[in-house]
């Protein structure tokens, strides 16, 4: 009897406390309670910037996201550029410039916000997941300014998928800029494979989520910092040197400390509402006339010739290289598509033990050893303490009476 009292006692409290335990992670992760702990403000791309409006990047990939900018920028990779995909170009350049411009006195002498996904608390955040400093960070960034940024990290290519509005700064700030311009797919082909991604990836991101809320609880970030100098540096050069790009290569400290900086630091800027009309939700897609404005906006600023109209049906390794100027190219043939990481995931495999970069899987065991740790001091200080104070004070009461 007395066991299956204490299994319901356990099970009240387990119920109880759960949602509350999330709940209150939610309010430290949108608060920024640990983020000096858990983020590496202090480490950013330390090359010698170039000269001004001039970012160094050789060739951009032109188009929106779902337009094979994955596939790309790994190609480019294998040719030997420091390719960025969005994610190493809001972690390295966007965000440390949004931080900049929020840590201004005028603005409001903060950071900027950070993302909060729906398996938390649907009242944490801005407007629901997502902020908005998104629009005023771009009206009024000078491509000058950008330009600088990214030379101090040293891409050669960049994709803007997902970060569209920002074609015109990034091609403004880097002279005789090639272009890749991925307009091969008709509009609705592509609106229906944005949705595919959207959806998929919402439910992987989620489902990581209850995971990666292990990190933020207490400053384990603290922890990571002490640990990189014995796995070979690998978050200080990265962040140092702007290279290479962590969604093709993630050694361990790397794939530690990308689930730390995710949400703020690249989600939160990811959805740029720099579609259609400002303060549109961001759950809205382009028009089509949006979607064909892009490319016509970028035709207008780079010459012809410094144009390759990308078709993964026409083109493959040898016109890459020969637009490139890369004589001795390494590959032939057709230039494959890549797996989706998000889309492909259960139907093939997506990219395999390669998608750690992404979502670091492997480390779930990890995540939910701290969430027992966590717990424990959680549990510890909202019962545990209580009752070691009322014991103590009622103790002290009956010894007195007895005395």
């Amino acid at each position: 009897m007395g066991r299956c009292v204490n299994c319901v006692l356990c099970t009240a409290k387990f119920t109880v406390l759960l949602p509350v335990y999330f709940i209150l992670t939610s309010y430290i992760i949108w608060h920024g309670i640990w983020r000096e702990a858990n983020e590496w403000d202090h480490f950013q791309c330390k090359n010698q910037p170039l000269p001004v409006n001039q970012s160094g990047v050789k060739v951009v990939l032109g188009g929106w996201a779902k337009s094979g900018t994955w596939t790309l920028s790994h190609a480019l990779g294998q040719l030997g550029l420091n390719a960025y995909h969005s994610q190493e170009f809001l972690a390295h350049v966007y965000s440390p410039l949004a931080d900049e411009y929020w840590k201004r006195p005028e603005n409001g002498g903060r950071r900027s916000k950070t993302a909060v996904f729906r398996t938390l608390p649907w009242w944490i955040g801005e407007h629901g997941y997502f902020p908005s400093d998104n629009l005023e960070v771009v009206k009024n960034l000078k491509t000058e300014r950008l330009a600088r940024k990214i030379s101090q990290c040293r891409p050669d290519a960049i994709a803007l998928d997902g970060l569209e509005g920002l074609h015109d700064l990034v091609i403004d700030g880097s002279p005789d800029v090639k272009v890749i311009m991925l307009d091969w797919r008709e509009y609705k082909a592509w609106l229906s494979s944005l949705r595919n991604q959207s959806e998929k990836m919402n439910k992987v991101n989620q489902f990581m989520e209850l995971f990666y809320t292990a990190i933020h609880f207490l400053p384990w970030g603290l922890l990571v910092k002490a640990i990189d100098p014995y796995i070979n540096n690998d978050i200080e050069k990265l962040l140092t040197t702007g290279g290479p790009p962590f969604i093709q290569k993630c050694p361990l400290g790397v794939m530690l400390w990308h689930p730390f900086i995710k949400n703020r630091q690249i989600y939160a800027h990811w959805n740029m509402r720099t579609w259609g009309k400002p303060n549109t939700p961001i759950v809205d897609p382009p028009s089509e006339a949006t979607f064909k404005a892009l490319f016509e906006g970028v035709k207008k600023k780079v010459p012809e010739k410094n144009i390759l109209h990308w078709d993964f049906k026409k083109k493959g390794w040898e016109d890459l290289c020969s637009f490139l100027d890369i004589k001795d190219c390494p590959k032939s043939g057709k230039l494959a598509t890549e797996p989706n990481g998000y889309t492909d995931l259960f139907r093939n495999g997506g990219r395999g033990w390669d998608f750690n970069c992404d979502e670091p899987f492997v480390l779930i065991p990890f995540y939910l050893i701290l969430h027992w740790i966590n717990w424990k001091v959680f549990t510890g200080v909202l019962i545990g303490l209580p009752s070691m104070l009322l014991r103590m004070l009622f103790g002290k009461q009956a010894r007195d009476k007895v005395d």
